[in-house]
């Protein structure tokens, strides 16, 4: 197979598109008029549904790349003195239906009924905002999908569990001793939040791609939860019961108060809005007073004067942003409308300032997102393209 070959896949799929340069409509005319062969294969891609929309895909495709890992094969199949030899256009066919067999693959595993047409030129399609829906584990492994309809579960130990709307609350705390505790799960996917009441008052937000695991009953001495992702905490006060929550090594320990904790991969970020909380790291402990955070670096943990509207906005609805990296920004948003980021060359880094709302559809957070920044952004499929003004797609 020759390196041609992938070059002359995107040029089809951007032709296809209407998104062909002057250079590229040259160069597929010179193709098309090298074999009558190469008139039926772009005829036949017209015509195909599925390859149309697997289009957007192959047009993405780093060529290079694709042709390092085509001349890897080729020398295996060498090796094994198992050469093939395939016309032009068998070959180029070859390359395109695999290309498409991968796209298939991967993008219809990730398909969302939130893509939605969008009407005008700016994006290929738009994606509706997440909504409240989690998954809940009991104890038996049982797994219940919650979303906005009422649901009333009964744990083996008769704890009550009531569902509505957009929470899940437990009943009949009663404490009980270390050895008989019972643990459920809960869990939100990508596009997802929920609120969850336990059994002793304590209420918790948990963000979109998180899991919070939790004792349907607290014991005597200590009330302690397994935090995975970002989850805001409003403590019922209990004196004699200290509430401790474990994320990525690190303890945070509070009696009665508030305070938001993000740990998504191997990251923590704890901000306190009301009263005191303890933090335990492997190397060092501190306390928290209301206005400040801690964050783990190098093992270590690191207090400083927090944003505590950071804390707060994305349970209150809203997407907060004050002297933000842009990486960090996309990583929120690709959580909430469970997008891939795909940046092109020439993405500066860049600090981000503003306020959005976390209601509205993807392309609107893209527009304001282009208004502070140095950026556009492209949506296709489930996919958002980041790349720098200054520069086409």
């Amino acid at each position: 197979m020759k390196k041609e070959d992938f070059h002359i896949a995107q040029i089809i799929a951007n032709y296809i598109r209407s998104e062909s340069t002057p250079l590229e409509e040259k160069e597929l005319n010179e193709w098309l008029n090298q074999d009558e062969t190469h008139h039926k294969i772009l005829a036949n891609f017209k015509d195909d549904r599925k390859v149309l929309d697997g289009i957007s895909y192959i047009a993405d495709i780093d060529v290079d790349v694709a042709w390092k890992k085509q001349r890897r094969l080729n020398t295996i199949r060498a090796k094994k003195n198992k050469r093939l030899y395939l016309s032009y256009a068998a070959v180029f066919a070859a390359i395109v239906c695999t290309l498409l067999g991968i796209y298939q693959f991967h993008f219809n595993k990730e398909i969302s009924d939130r893509i939605v047409p969008y009407v005008g030129s700016a994006h290929a399609n738009d994606i509706l905002p997440g909504s409240d829906k989690g998954i809940l584990i009991l104890s038996n492994g049982k797994k219940v999908p919650l979303g906005p309809e009422e649901q009333a579960l009964n744990e083996t130990n008769g704890i009550q569990i009531n569902s509505d709307n957009n929470s899940v609350a437990y009943h009949n705390g009663a404490i009980v001793s270390q050895g008989e505790l019972l643990y459920n799960e809960l869990h939100t996917p990508t596009a997802g939040t929920y609120q969850l009441t336990l059994s002793d008052g304590t209420k918790v937000w948990l963000n979109a791609l998180s899991e919070l695991r939790f004792p349907i009953q607290f014991s005597s001495d200590e009330r302690k939860v397994f935090l995975k992702g970002e989850a805001y905490f409003d403590i019922a006060r209990d004196p004699d019961r200290p509430f401790k929550v474990m994320a990525s090594q690190v303890t945070t320990e509070a009696l009665g108060t508030q305070f938001n904790i993000s740990a998504y991969d191997k990251q923590f970020q704890a901000i306190l809005t009301e009263g005191v909380v303890k933090v335990v790291g492997n190397k060092n402990s501190a306390k928290l007073y209301r206005g400040q955070e801690a964050t783990l670096a190098k093992g270590s943990l690191k207090v400083s004067v927090a944003d505590i509207e950071k804390a707060t906005a994305w349970k209150e609805g809203y997407f907060y942003f004050n002297e933000q990296p842009l990486k960090e920004v996309l990583e929120e948003i690709s959580r909430w409308y469970n997008v891939d980021i795909k940046y092109k060359k020439n993405v500066r880094k860049q600090r981000i300032t503003g306020t959005v709302s976390r209601a509205d559809k993807l392309s609107e957070v893209c527009d304001v997102l282009e208004v502070v920044s140095d950026y556009k952004f492209y949506i296709i499929n489930n996919k958002l393209i980041v790349y720098a003004k200054e520069t086409t797609l």
